[in-house]
C-alpha cells in the first residue's frame, strides 16, 4: 500500500458547492454535515456516464490500452469502449527513437536494436497518450505514444512514493540490469535489476513496461531523486493505492488499482467513492461479462483499476475486470471461438444507440456497431425496435477487443457471404476464389476478400512463363488460386495460379513429417543445380531431388530439360523433420533412369571418368558414367591394388556415392570395366604412350595388369593397353625363380591381384607369353618402392574417409590419428601383446610387446596412458605405445625444415606389410615418416627391416603436407621418381544423406573450395596438414570430426612459454643487440607464424578447406618476440649435456634405478594430466567437470564441441550462453574465448540477425578492439570477405591510432588478392598514425608486397626506408630475407654488399658479415664464400688502422 503526499496536483479540481451553502454558518445541531451530504448527493446525481468515443477523445489524454497486434513498424492497441489506436516506431521511447536514427544513418553503435515482435506481444497492457486524431474518409485514425515523458506528464518527483506503479522505458542495457527512463523531471536515475524482471520477457531498448517503485533516494529540497524499480508481474499487478482524504489525482495513472466502495448505482453506471474526484464504472467493465448493475450493492468494497480520466470533467473511469493488467493473454484468449467464425442462432441480450450486444456463449459476448448490422445504410434509426432483446441472429466474428474483452461482430449479409475475413482463416494448400486487382514489379495482386489481399509472383501466374501477364489475367478478372503460404501475424499471403498446382489431385505436403514418406505429390522447381533440383511445395516446405532420381534424357543436362517454376510430380523418399530436409524422386512409377545402351564409343580406353554408384552387388559395383549415364561396372577387386582395402571399400560404398577419376580398364561390345587401382593411374600418367595405344604388347615394356583367372600352370591377366585391353598368360615359371613354385595355387594369389608384367615371347599359337619376374619389370627401384608405399597410404586415407561417414559406434576408431594421447583399460594380457579398450568408448587397441613398459608388467583392469601409432582398419582397432619417449615426441605436423634429399637419423616404431613407420631422431625430431617395405608390386614378401627400436638413416624423398616418405640411405641410388597423378577417389556421402545432397545450397557449409586465412602473414601455399588429397572435398562427417578435433585440441592448448637462457649484454652494446633481436623477430615473423599456429593445432584439416568451426583460445595475431630456434636448441642441449655428465658420475646400478624411477614418474604425471584433460563422453560428465572449473573456457568449449559432434547446434549455443553467465567478469580472456566460439557458431549456423545480435552483445561486455578482431577473423575463416572487410573498415575508423589494426587490415586485403584496397589502407594509415609508427608501417606493408603483391613495389618501399633509416639493421635484414625467399639471389647479394660498406659499430658490422657469410654458404659457392672472408679481413685491417 502506498501513502501519497499532496504535492503538485495538476488535475485535482475543487468540488462544486452550492453558492447558498457557501456562507459560513456554524450551527451546533450538525447542519454542516447534512449540508455536505446534500451537496455530495446533488453532485452524484449529475455525473454523466457516457462511454468514450472518437469525438470525445482528446489529444494528450492518457488511457490504458491492450496490444492486439504487433506489426513490423507499429503496434495496434485496443482502447476502452471499443476504440482502436496505433503506436508507431517513433513513439515507443526516446532511447528507441535515437537508436533507430543511428541505424538509419549507418552509425555504429554497441546497443542492440530489437524488433517490436521481440519486445511486445498481443495481450500486453500498456499506458498510452493520444498524439493525434485524424479523420480519413469514414474512418478515424488515432495515433498513440508510449513515451514515459508523455504519459507521466504532470507528475512531480516529490510526489512519488514506494509502491507506486509507473510506466518506464528501458534507456540502456547494463551488465546487471537496465537504466530506466521515467520521463519525470527531477528523477536523475532509475534502475531495474535483471533479477527483478520476469525471465519470460525480452527486455531491451524500446521496452516500455509498468514498474513498481521499491526505493527512493534523494533530497526533497533539491528535488533530485534516484529510484530502484521492480517489474515482477505479480508485484506490479497486486500493487494498489491507499486513498486518503486528499491525494494527487495526477497519480491516478491508467492501470493503477485502488480499493474503494460503491457509493451509488445509476441506471447506466456504478459510482465509486473517492476523495475529491468522481469515479465511475460502466456496465461494460463489470467483474464478469454478463453481470447486471442490480447485482451490486451500495457499500460493497471493490478493487477497481483506472482506465482513463476525462480531461474536462475530471471523472475517473474504472474497470472491475480482474484480468486487466494481471496477466498477458494470447491474441485469441478463448479457444472455443476464433475470428472469422460464423455463429448462428445467437441471442441479443442488450441494445444501445451505438449497436447491439450478443451472447456468443456462456462467458463470451460480442458487440455489433450500428453500421455493421445491415448492408442497408439507411436504417438503424431504431436499433432497439429492429433488433430487440431476445432476438436470434447470425453473425461473424471480426476481431477480438482485448480491452473490453468482447468480440467485434458483423451481421451484414455481404460479410457473412465472404470466403474469409481474417488471415488466420486461410491455410496453406487451400483453394480460394479471388479477383485480379493489379500488378506490381514482382507479380500480381489478388483480392481474396474486402479485407484480404494476396500476392502472386510472376513465376506462379501460369504453368509456363508469361511475357505479358496483364493480357492473360486482366484487372477485375475472377480467378481460382491456391494458397502457397500464409503468415497471419505479418498479414502476408502468397498464392499460385498455376493450373497444375491449383487442380492437383495428388495430396499436398504442408509440413515436414515422416508420415509423408512414399507419398506422391506435386511441387515446383525453385532452383536447378548440377547435383539435382530444389523443389518447393506448400507452406514453405522444400525438398531436393538428386540427379540420380531425375528422369533425364541422354546427352542432356538438367538445365536443358527443366526450367525454373516448372511443376513436377515427385515421390517423397525420406523426410528428416529435425533438419527440415526432404529427399524426393521424380521417378514416380519406380522406373530406373533411362540408360543409353549404345554409347560405348563415347568412352575411350584409359580415359578418366566420373560416375555415380547405381547398385552395390556381391562382386561388382554397378555405376553410371556421367554425363551420358552410360552403364559400367567396377569389380570389387578393382577398387584398390590391395585386397584387404578392396573388401573394406566394398562395405563402405553405398548407392549414389560419386567416384572421380575412375579409369576405363577394358571394353567389350556390351560392357565397360572401370578400375580405381592407383597402379593403373600412375602408368597412364607416366607410362609410354606407344605401349598404351599399340594393339600388340611391346617387348621390354612393363604393363600394369590384374589377375583375371588362376590355373595351376599360371595366371591369366588383363592389361589396360590397346583398344579394349589385352589378355595374356603369366606361366608359373615366369612368376619368380624357375623351379621354386610347382603350383600357382600355392602362392596365395587371388583374382584381382595387381601385378606388373612385360612381354617376353609368343607361344606356338602366337599367344603372348608374359613375365612378372621383378628383374624383368623393375626399371626404377626408387619409383616402384615409393609408388607402392604412397598408393597404400592414400588408399588408407580413402578408407578412413569412408569410415568417418558411418553412423555405427564400431567405426569411431577411424576418428583417431597418429600421435593422439588416450587413456586405456587393459582387458587381456598375452605373451606378445596387450589388449586394451579406450576409456569411455568401445574402441579396442593393441599394445605390441616392443611398446610396453620395460620392467613393470601390465595387469587386467589397469589404467594406462598410451599414444596412437597406427589405425588398423582391417581389425578396426588402434595400435598403441606406452613408451614415454614416443608419447612426448611423436607428431605428424607439417615441418617446413624438411627438405627433399635431407639425410635423417631415425628409429623404427612400427613395421607392417606395406610400410615401416619411423620417427626422426636428429633433424625435425619427433616427426613421423614412412619407409617402403616392398621394393616392387610383384614382390610377395616384405623386407627384413621389422625390428622395433632399430636405428637407421633415411633419405627424405617426398613431402606432402605432414606426410613424409623416404628410403634407407644405403638404398638411395639418386634415381628420379614422380608420384604426381590424378588418383581415383570415392566421394562418400554421410549415412543420413545417402540419397541426396542438402536441400538448399544456401544452407550448406562449403568446406571444399575455400581457404582458411590466418590472421598474420603466412605462406599462401600452405598445404594440407592431414594425409588428405587437397582435391578431395571433405564429407560432412569428416567436418564433424574436424570440429571436434579443433575444439578439443586447438582450443584447450594455451600458448606455451618458451624457456630461454639469460644473455648478459654490456651496456654499450644493448642498443645493438636489441636491433639484432628485432631483426631476427622481424625476419621470422612472416615465416614462423604458420609454424607456431601448426604447433597449436597438430591435427587441423587442410588449409585449403574451410572448417565448420575453428576456435582459438586467444588472439595472438603477432608472432611473439622470442629467441631464434637454434639458440633455444643450443640452450636445451647444453642443459642435457650437463645432466648427462652428472648421471655418468653415478654407478651403473644407480643410473638404471634412476632411469626407471624417472620413466615411472613421467608416466604417472602424463597419465594424471591426460585424465584431467580427458574429454568427457556425456553431458553429466561435463557438468561434473565444470563444477571444478567453472571459469575454464577450455572445458566449456569442449562441452560445446560435444554437442556439435551430434549436430546439436542449438544446444551448443545454449552452452556458450550459459558459459558467459557463469564465467567471472574478471576473467576477460576466458570470456573472450567463449564470445569467439559463439560468434563462429552464429556465422556458420545462424542468420544475419543472430550474428548481429551476438556481435552487439559481445561489444557491450568485452574489449571493443578484441571483439572486432575476433569478428574479422571469424568472418575471414568463414570466407565472408565482404563482412570481414566491413569490420576492418570500422576498426580503422574507430582505432585509427592503433598500428596493429592497420597492419592486420593490410594482411587481410593482401592475402585475399585485394591489393588495391590494401594500398589504399596504407595511404589512410599514413594520414592517421603518428610519424613514429610510419617506419614500421611501411616495413610491414613492404613485406606484404613481397609476399602477395608486386615484388618491385615492395623493393621500392624498402629502398625508400633504407635511404633515410640506413642504420636500422632489422630493416636491412628483413629486406635481404625477402629477396632471398623470392629467389632474387643476386639482388640479396647486392644488398649485403651495400651493408658491408656501411660505417656502423663493430657489433653491428659483425652481424652483417656473419649474415653475408651464411648467405653465401647456402646460396653461393666456394669462391663467393672466400670473397666474403676477404671482405672481413679488409674490414678488420681497416678498423685496426
Amino acid at each position: 500500500m502506498t501513502q501519497l503526499k499532496q504535492k503538485g496536483d495538476l488535475f485535482s479540481v475543487k468540488v462544486k458547492k452550492d453558492q447558498k451553502g457557501s456562507k459560513k454558518k456554524k450551527k451546533q445541531d450538525g447542519s454542516k454535515t447534512d449540508l455536505k451530504k446534500t451537496q455530495k448527493a446533488d453532485h452524484l446525481s449529475s455525473i454523466d456516464a457516457q462511454p468514450l468515443t472518437y469525438k470525445t477523445l482528446t489529444v494528450g489524454q492518457v488511457l490504458l490500452g491492450c496490444i492486439s497486434e504487433v506489426l513490423e513498424y507499429e503496434l495496434v492497441v485496443s482502447l476502452p469502449d471499443k476504440l482502436m489506436g496505433t503506436v508507431s516506431l517513433a513513439h515507443i521511447s526516446r532511447s528507441y527513437t535515437t537508436l533507430i536514427s543511428k541505424l538509419k544513418d549507418d552509425d555504429e553503435d554497441d546497443e542492440e536494436v530489437h524488433a517490436l515482435q521481440d519486445l511486445y506481444q498481443p495481450g500486453q497492457y500498456v499506458v498510452t497518450s493520444v498524439v493525434s486524431i485524424e479523420k480519413i474518409n469514414s474512418l478515424t485514425k488515432v495515433s498513440l505514444t508510449l513515451m514515459p515523458n508523455e504519459v507521466n506528464f504532470g507528475i512531480s518527483a516529490s510526489s512519488l512514493a514506494t509502491g507506486l506503479v509507473l510506466p518506464c522505458a528501458v534507456a540502456s542495457v547494463e551488465d546487471k540490469g537496465y537504466a530506466m527512463d521515467t520521463g519525470i523531471t527531477g528523477i536523475n536515475g532509475a534502475f531495474l535489476k535483471k533479477e527483478d524482471t520476469d525471465k519470460s520477457c525480452t527486455l531491451g531498448v524500446g521496452s516500455v513496461l509498468r514498474c513498481i517503485i521499491t526505493n527512493i533516494f534523494g533530497d526533497d529540497k533539491e528535488d533530485s531523486f534516484y529510484l530502484t524499480l521492480s517489474a515482477k508481474s505479480k508485484a506490479v499487478s497486486s500493487a494498489f493505492l491507499n486513498l486518503s482524504d486528499t491525494f494527487n489525482v495526477a497519480l491516478l495513472l491508467p492501470g493503477t488499482a485502488v480499493k474503494t466502495t460503491i457509493l451509488k448505482i445509476q441506471n447506466d453506471a456504478i459510482i465509486l467513492m473517492l476523495a475529491d474526484v468522481d469515479g465511475i464504472v460502466s456496465p461494460l467493465h463489470l467483474v464478469k461479462p454478463f453481470d447486471q448493475l442490480k447485482q451490486y450493492n451500495l457499500g460493497d468494497t471493490v478493487l477497481a483499476r483506472v482506465l482513463y480520466v476525462t480531461p474536462l470533467s475530471k471523472v475517473v473511469h474504472f474497470t472491475l475486470q480482474k484480468s486487466v493488467c494481471s496477466k498477458r493473454s494470447a491474441i485469441d484468449p478463448l479457444e472455443e471461438l476464433k475470428t472469422g467464425d460464423i455463429i448462428r442462432e445467437i441471442e441479443i441480450y442488450k441494445t444501445s444507440s451505438s449497436g447491439i450486444y450478443v451472447k456468443l456463449s456462456s462467458n463470451i459476448r460480442g458487440f455489433c456497431s450500428g453500421n455493421h448490422l445491415s448492408d442497408n445504410s439507411k436504417i438503424l434509426k431504431h436499433i432497439s425496435r429492429d433488433y430487440p432483446v431476445g432476438k436470434k441472429v447470425t453473425c461473424r466474428l471480426m476481431k477480438y477487443n482485448h480491452m473490453d474483452q468482447l468480440f467485434i461482430v458483423s451481421l451484414q449479409k455481404s460479410v457473412l457471404e465472404q470466403q474469409f475475413v481474417t488471415f488466420s482463416e486461410l491455410k496453406s494448400g487451400q483453394i480460394v476464389e479471388a479477383t485480379m486487382s493489379g500488378y506490381d514489379d514482382t507479380g500480381a495482386r489478388l483480392a481474396v476478400s474486402k479485407r484480404i489481399t494476396g500476392h502472386v509472383p510472376f513465376l506462379h501466374l501460369a504453368n509456363n512463363p508469361v511475357k505479358q501477364p496483364e493480357l492473360r489475367h486482366a484487372k477485375g478478372n475472377h480467378v481460382t488460386a491456391r494458397v502457397l503460404k500464409v503468415d497471419s501475424k505479418k498479414r502476408h499471403l502468397l498464392l499460385t495460379l498455376k493450373p497444375r498446382l491449383v487442380n492437383a489431385k495428388e495430396p499436398i505436403l504442408t509440413e515436414y513429417t515422416q508420415e509423408a514418406e512414399n507419398m506422391v505429390t506435386v511441387g515446383y522447381i525453385i532452383k536447378i543445380m548440377s547435383s539435382g533440383l530444389l523443389i518447393g511445395m506448400f507452406n514453405d516446405v522444400k525438398g531436393f531431388a538428386p540427379k540420380s532420381q531425375v528422369n533425364i534424357q541422354s546427352n542432356e543436362d538438367l538445365n536443358a530439360v527443366f526450367e525454373k517454376g516448372q511443376v513436377v510430380q515427385c515421390k517423397i523418399l525420406k523426410v528428416y523433420p529435425e533438419k527440415k530436409n526432404i529427399i524426393l524422386s521424380l521417378l514416380v512409377d519406380g522406373a530406373k533412369p533411362p540408360k543409353v545402351p549404345k554409347l560405348m564409343n563415347n568412352v575411350e580406353m584409359r580415359s578418366r571418368v566420373k560416375c555415380v554408384v547405381d547398385k552395390v552387388m556381391q562382386d561388382v559395383i554397378k555405376v553410371n558414367i556421367l554425363p551420358e549415364n552410360i552403364e559400367a561396372s567396377i569389380p570389387v577387386y578393382h577398387l584398390s591394388d590391395y585386397t584387404s582395402k578392396c573388401n573394406l571399400l566394398k562395405e563402405l560404398i553405398k548407392e549414389r556415392d560419386e567416384i572421380t577419376n575412375a579409369v576405363v580398364f577394358s571394353k567389350t561390345t556390351n560392357s565397360i570395366t572401370l578400375t580405381l587401382k592407383f597402379s593403373v593411374s600412375f602408368w597412364i600418367d607416366h607410362g609410354s604412350s606407344e605401349a598404351m595405344h599399340n594393339t600388340d604388347l611391346i617387348p621390354k615394356e612393363s604393363y600394369p595388369a590384374v589377375v583375371s583367372d588362376i590355373k595351376s600352370y599360371g595366371l591369366f591377366v588383363v592389361t589396360p593397353s590397346g583398344n579394349a585391353g589385352n589378355r595374356g598368360l603369366v606361366h608359373i615359371k615366369n612368376l619368380s625363380i624357375a623351379g621354386k613354385w610347382n603350383d600357382t595355387k600355392d602362392l596365395e594369389i587371388g583374382v584381382g591381384r595387381s601385378l606388373y608384367v612385360s612381354f617376353k615371347d609368343r607361344d606356338e599359337k602366337s599367344r603372348p607369353i608374359l613375365t612378372s619376374a621383378v628383374k624383368d619389370n623393375l626399371i626404377n627401384a626408387t619409383q616402384s618402392s615409393l609408388q607402392v608405399l604412397y598408393s597404400y597410404l592414400k588408399n588408407e586415407e580413402m578408407v578412413a574417409r569412408g569410415f568417418l561417414c558411418q553412423e555405427s559406434q564400431e567405426e569411431k576408431f577411424a576418428k583417431f590419428r597418429v600421435g593422439d594421447k588416450v587413456v586405456a583399460l587393459v582387458t587381456e594380457v598375452t605373451p606378445h601383446e596387450v589388449h586394451v579398450r579406450i576409456k569411455n568408448s568401445t574402441v579396442k587397441g593393441i599394445i605390441p610387446g616392443g611398446h610396453q613398459y620395460d620392467k613393470a608388467a601390465l595387469k587386467v583392469g589397469q589404467k594406462v596412458k598410451a599414444c596412437v601409432l597406427h589405425v588398423n582398419q582391417e581389425e578396426r582397432s588402434l595400435e598403441l605405445t606406452l613408451k614415454p619417449n614416443l608419447m612426448f615426441n611423436i607428431h605428424v605436423n607439417k615441418n617446413e625444415k624438411l627438405k627433399i634429399g635431407m639425410k635423417v637419423k631415425c628409429e623404427v616404431v612400427l613395421a607392417k606389410n606395406f610400410f615401416t613407420m619411423v620417427i626422426m631422431k636428429s633433424e625435425c625430431k619427433g616427426t613421423v615418416a614412412y619407409l617402403p617395405t616392398v621394393m616392387h608390386m610383384n614382390i610377395l614378401s616384405a623386407s627384413s627391416l621389422s625390428t622395433v627400436g632399430k636405428k637407421c638413416w633415411m633419405v627424405v624423398k617426398h613431402v606432402e603436407g605432414p606426410l613424409v616418405l623416404g628410403i634407407l640411405k644405403h638404398h638411395d641410388k639418386g634415381e628420379d621418381f614422380n608420384l604426381t597423378s590424378k588418383l581415383p577417389q570415392i566421394v562418400f556421402t554421410p549415412c543420413d544423406e545417402r540419397e541426396a545432397d542438402n536441400k538448399n545450397e544456401e544452407e550448406e557449409i562449403d568446406i571444399g573450395d575455400s581457404k582458411k586465412i590466418e590472421p598474420d602473414i603466412e605462406d599462401s601455399k600452405t598445404v594440407s596438414e592431414m594425409h588428405v588429397d587437397s582435391s578431395i572435398p571433405l564429407t560432412k562427417e569428416e567436418t564433424k570430426v574436424t570440429k571436434k578435433r579443433q575444439l578439443e585440441t586447438k582450443e584447450t592448448k594455451k600458448p606455451k612459454k618458451l624457456k630461454t637462457r639469460e644473455v648478459v649484454i654490456p651496456e654499450d652494446e644493448k642498443d645493438d643487440s636489441n636491433e639484432e633481436d628485432s631483426s631476427r623477430n622481424s625476419v621470422s615473423e612472416g615465416e614462423e607464424a604458420s609454424d607456431s599456429e601448426m604447433k597449436e593445432d597438430p591435427r587441423s584439416d587442410s588449409a585449403n578447406h574451410k572448417p565448420c568451426l575453428t576456435v582459438k583460445t586467444g588472439f595472438v595475431w603477432d608472432v611473439p618476440d622470442t629467441l631464434e630456434n637454434h639458440e633455444l636448441e643450443s640452450s636445451e642441449s647444453e642443459d642435457e649435456e650437463q645432466s648427462k655428465k652428472k648421471v655418468k658420475q653415478l654407478k651403473k646400478s644407480d643410473r638404471i634405478a634412476m632411469a626407471q624411477e624417472e620413466e615411472q614418474r613421467l608416466h604417472q604425471l602424463e597419465l594424471s594430466r591426460l585424465e584431467e584433460s580427458q574429454t568427457p563422453q556425456s553431458a553429466l560428465e561435463f557438468e561434473a567437470l565444470l563444477q571444478n572449473s567453472p571459469n575454464s573456457s577450455a572445458v566449456w568449449i569442449q562441452f560445446i564441441s560435444f554437442h556439435l559432434e551430434s549436430a546439436e547446434v542449438d544446444k551448443a549455443k545454449a552452452v556458450a550462453r550459459r558459459a558467459l553467465q557463469v564465467i567471472s567478469t574478471q576473467e576477460e580472456e576466458e570470456r573472450l574465448n567463449i564470445w569467439t566460439v559463439l560468434l563462429r557458431l552464429e556465422v556458420l549456423y545462424g542468420s544475419l540477425e543472430t550474428v548481429a545480435e551476438v556481435y552487439k552483445e559481445a561489444l557491450a561486455t568485452s574489449d571493443h578492439l578484441k571483439i572486432h578482431l575476433a569478428m574479422a577473423m571469424v568472418y575471414t575463416e568463414a570466407n565472408k570477405i565482404k563482412e570481414a572487410e566491413r569490420v576492418y573498415f570500422n576498426m580503422t575508423k574507430k582505432f585509427s591510432q592503433e598500428l596493429s589494426v592497420w597492419v592486420k587490415a593490410g594482411i587481410f586485403f593482401f592475402s585475399h588478392n585485394m591489393m588495391k584496397e590494401g594500398r589504399h589502407y596504407l595511404e589512410r594509415a599514413l594520414h592517421s598514425l603518428d610519424k613514429k609508427d610510419h617506419v614500421e608501417l611501411i616495413n610491414r606493408f613492404g613485406q606484404l608486397e613481397f609476399r602477395f603483391g608486386e615484388m618491385e613495389r615492395g623493393r621500392t618501399m624498402f629502398e625508400s626506408l633504407l635511404s633515410t633509416y640506413w642504420k636500422r639493421m632489422d630493416i636491412w635484414s628483413v629486406y635481404v630475407d625477402l629477396l632471398t625467399k623470392n629467389n632474387d639471389i643476386e639482388g640479396a647479394r647486392h644488398v649485403l654488399e651495400r651493408m658491408t660498406s656501411l660505417k656502423l659499430r663493430l657489433k653491428k658490422m659483425r652481424f652483417v658479415f656473419k649474415k653475408f657469410l651464411d648467405f653465401e654458404k647456402e646460396h653461393g659457392n666456394s669462391q663467393s664464400v672466400e670473397a666474403v672472408k676477404q671482405r672481413v679481413e679488409e674490414f678488420v685491417a681497416a678498423t685496426l688502422q
